[in-house]
């Protein structure tokens, strides 16, 4: 009985080895090149958040996050594909290479960026979050710093938000969705206003 259960034990040890993981990340490839050879970036997002995220009746999405990210894609040269997600799993990181980014206007924390690598934000917003005192929200783009190397990722995506700022794109989008500019940081309210 001993000796059945020692080999039980070595052919599940061998078996683990051999059979890869659906949940393994492919450290082989960089984030980049990952989207790149699939042509698709895909973007985790919630299904019910407008004006920023909404799944329609049609099976499409609409909102700010999914224009800014349908735009990302465009510039990366690459389709999109949308993935709805819990908010707490997005925020958690360890994406298991479920989905590549964020596109979820995620105000950047200190807790987050020890699980997920930010972009520049792509919004600002003043929010009353401390004692009366207005707190400046910056909204971001993120990805899984437990998934393939995101450094050359990261980069093109900062040129793509630089870029998407300077052309007005963001701007345009922001007015779009959400009625005014939040792609500039606007002047700070007083307290209690």
């Amino acid at each position: 009985m001993r000796r059945s259960f020692s080999a039980l034990v070595a052919v599940i040890a061998v078996m683990a080895l051999l059979t890869p993981s659906v949940f393994a990340v492919d450290r082989g490839k960089d984030l980049l090149q990952k989207v790149q050879t699939a042509g698709k970036l895909v973007v985790s997002t919630e299904a019910y958040y407008p004006p920023y995220s909404e799944l329609k009746s049609d099976g499409t999405y609409e909102g700010f996050d999914i224009d800014v990210a349908n735009e990302i894609a465009e510039r990366l040269g690459v389709d999109v594909e949308f993935s709805p997600q819990l908010w707490s799993a997005i925020t958690a990181g360890s994406w298991g290479g479920l989905w590549d980014i964020s596109v979820g206007s995620m105000a950047i924390t200190a807790a987050r960026a020890k699980v997920l690598d930010f972009s520049r934000p792509y919004w600002y917003e003043w929010s009353d979050a401390t004692k009366g005192h207005p707190v400046l929200a910056r909204l971001a783009a993120a990805v899984d710093k437990r998934g393939p190397d995101d450094r050359r990722f990261m980069r093109l995506l900062n040129k793509i938000i630089t870029d998407m700022h300077a052309d007005g794109t963001l701007s345009r989008l922001s007015w779009k969705w959400l009625g005014a500019d939040y792609s500039v940081v606007s002047p700070r309210p007083r307290p209690g206003k």
